[in-house]
């Protein structure tokens, strides 16, 4: 068997070389999930203090608010939301609503309509990553319905949010192929397993045809679950600006409070500070494209020093392989 099929053996360590790959991403999505959900969590305190600063007698009435300052479109797309949201995962409704405290926010220190009506699309945007990521993140610690009802809830977000968009049917397809996340769990334990199989005594054609199609399907997985882990990242990003905004809105009301600055310098800063964060989110979501993907994938790649990639699925037949699972599965979503 090793003199008909050397290649087993360099088969055989990259079938576990991505499984582990995928293992320490997934590792990445879940710490990113769980930081943003802290960020969120501070923000959403402050939120509730800066509210009552502000008049209002509770948080949801100060987040009610928003709605009415909201255009009928996109009013229309934050009752979707919430709707598809309502009663699946705390964390959601969390990021939900710091998204919003931050369309609140905006208004007060005089932003324009059209820049919080983008801003707040954006927000939207990000409450569905966030939605995926966790997904996912219930999907691997066996809360599967759980993953499966949020990750199609952020796909429908995406999907109405970005409607007639380009990065609609990117983003939509990359949630999609989560719905098969399942199979990552399965071929990381079907990796493990098969690196014994090199030493037992079954023909190496067959050890070669099970090696090639696991490295196939790992390669699939592993270049979705990199742009999850991307996506997740932009979230835990934004969800960290935003509480930065929320906290300076917080200490500049407390000044206006005491009489040190007025209400009109402390809108002015805030304002600014808001300026380059739709820029900054939108320019973050732009750049995660298949090629961005696939680059970064190769890149780590060969500074492993240790892959053998000779029989890796091309960028092209990663996205043929995941549009024919869109289409196969397209019926169940």
């Amino acid at each position: 068997m090793g003199v008909l099929f050397p290649d087993n053996v360099n088969r055989a360590n990259r079938v576990n070389q991505l499984a582990s790959d995928i293992a320490q991403l997934q590792s990445q999505i879940k710490e990113a999930v769980e930081d943003a959900r802290t960020q969120d969590e501070r923000a959403l305190e402050i939120l509730d203090r800066l509210s009552k600063k502000l008049g209002f007698e509770t948080l949801d009435e100060f987040l009610q608010g928003a709605q009415d300052m909201l255009t009928p479109e996109d009013r229309a797309k934050y009752l979707e939301l919430k709707r598809e949201f309502e009663n699946q995962d705390l964390s959601v409704d969390i990021s939900l609503k710091v998204g919003t405290g931050i369309a609140v926010i905006g208004f007060l220190s005089g932003r324009t309509a059209t820049a919080i009506s983008v801003l707040f699309s954006r927000s939207l945007i990000v409450v569905s990553f966030r939605a995926i990521g966790i997904g996912l993140v219930k999907i691997l610690s066996a809360s599967v319905s759980e993953g499966v009802g949020l990750i199609r809830s952020g796909m429908n977000i995406l999907r109405a949010t970005l409607k007639g968009k380009a990065l609609a049917g990117k983003v939509a397809r990359v949630a999609r192929g989560l719905r098969v996340a399942g199979k990552v769990l399965l071929y990381l334990g079907f990796a493990f397993d098969l690196i014994t199989i090199i030493y037992d005594a079954i023909g190496g054609d067959r050890q070669r045809d099970e090696f090639r199609a696991a490295t196939k399907e790992l390669c699939v997985r592993r270049f979705t679950v990199k742009e999850i882990q991307q996506y997740s990242r932009i979230a835990l990003s934004f969800e960290s600006d935003a509480k930065a905004i929320i906290d300076l809105a917080d200490s500049l009301q407390e000044l206006v409070d005491e009489g040190l600055i007025d209400q009109a310098a402390a809108n002015k800063k805030v304002a600014e500070k808001m300026e380059d964060l739709e820029p900054k989110l939108s320019s973050a979501i732009d750049a995660v494209d298949d090629t961005t993907i696939w680059e970064m994938l190769a890149i780590q790649d060969a500074e492993s020093q240790i892959a053998w990639t000779d029989e890796d699925p091309n960028l092209s037949e990663i996205l043929r392989i995941i549009d024919e699972e869109i289409d196969q599965d397209e019926k169940n979503l």
